[in-house]
């Protein structure tokens, strides 16, 4: 494949009109301007001729639109986990199995992908200790 001396420019990974970066979209559109075809613009950028034809088609860059996070099917049961998991000693096994009894269907891989960061916090909170003199504390 030819470069024609051009540096590619910066994509997002996944490809796409939703992916390509703005300086990508001003790019195509200031070389189409300059009547350069689209094959080549494609070539040098290292994008499909399909991908540079959408990206034409906008007047202005499509900006990136985060998905909204799904709803869990822990949701339910998240305020009981929070409140078992200091008794149970963090282990999701046991709160897995609790959650079985309460009618839960999911699978024991997501409550153990939910537990995971509580029991990092959980470690990392420290107790403070402080010393007293002999025979304050009594």
């Amino acid at each position: 494949m030819e470069n024609n001396g051009v540096s590619s420019l910066p994509m997002m990974i996944g490809g796409g009109m939703d992916m390509v970066k703005q300086e990508v979209w001003h790019e195509i559109h200031s070389r189409y301007r300059l009547k350069e075809s689209k094959k080549s613009i494609a070539r040098s950028l290292s994008l499909s001729v399909q991908t540079v034809r959408k990206i034409l088609k906008h007047d202005k860059p499509k900006p990136y639109i985060k998905a909204k996070k799904r709803e869990s099917i822990l949701s339910a049961y998240e305020g009981y986990i929070r409140q078992r998991l200091p008794a149970v000693g963090y282990f999701a096994q046991s709160i897995y199995e609790e959650l079985v009894e309460r009618g839960y269907k999911g699978g024991y891989d997501t409550v153990k992908r939910f537990v995971r960061p509580l029991r990092k916090r959980a470690e990392m909170e420290a107790t403070v200790r402080f010393e007293t003199p002999p025979g304050k504390q009594g």
